[in-house]
């Protein structure tokens, strides 16, 4: 039995039971004093806590901020660098399409002209072959004449 009460009162001086532990009145004003003084160090660094993680908040969204500014400066100057690349490949496009037609042009000009030259030497071919046989025919004209008058002149045998 003497071990069940001297296990009680183990018990209740671990745990601290009233009437085990009587602190004197100042002793308990001093711990109380002291308690509080814990308690008010506690909220201070907990207050000092929400600040600090209030002001990693702010931060954080100011990065955050900046990042999705970046982004969107990043994506503007993205869009505008496609905007140029698409205008100066449509200038290209219209330069080849300009470049095509002139030579188009071109060459339909030559052919008008190929044309035209051998309308102009089929022309002149045909002239000159109408001259050649007036010619011809004047030559034997002449030659006709010629005889008609040589047997005029020659007298008959």
């Amino acid at each position: 039995m003497k071990r069940g009460i001297v296990g009680l009162l183990g018990m209740m001086l671990l745990l601290g039971a009233p009437g085990v532990w009587a602190d004197p009145p100042e002793h308990a004003k001093a711990k109380q004093a002291e308690n509080a003084e814990r308690q008010a160090e506690r909220a201070a660094e907990r207050e000092e806590r929400k600040v600090e993680e209030e002001w990693q908040r702010e931060r954080r969204k100011a990065r955050e901020e900046a990042e999705r500014e970046r982004r969107k400066a990043e994506k503007a100057r993205e869009r505008e660098v496609e905007a140029r690349d698409r205008e100066a490949k449509q200038e290209a496009e219209e330069r080849r399409r300009d470049a095509e037609h002139r030579r188009e042009e071109a060459v339909k000009e030559a052919e008008a002209r190929d044309r035209e030259a051998e309308r102009e030497a089929a022309e002149a071919r045909r002239d000159a072959e109408e001259r050649r046989r007036e010619a011809q025919k004047e030559a034997e004209a002449r030659a006709e004449q010629a005889r008609k008058q040589a047997k005029e002149v020659e007298p008959p045998r």
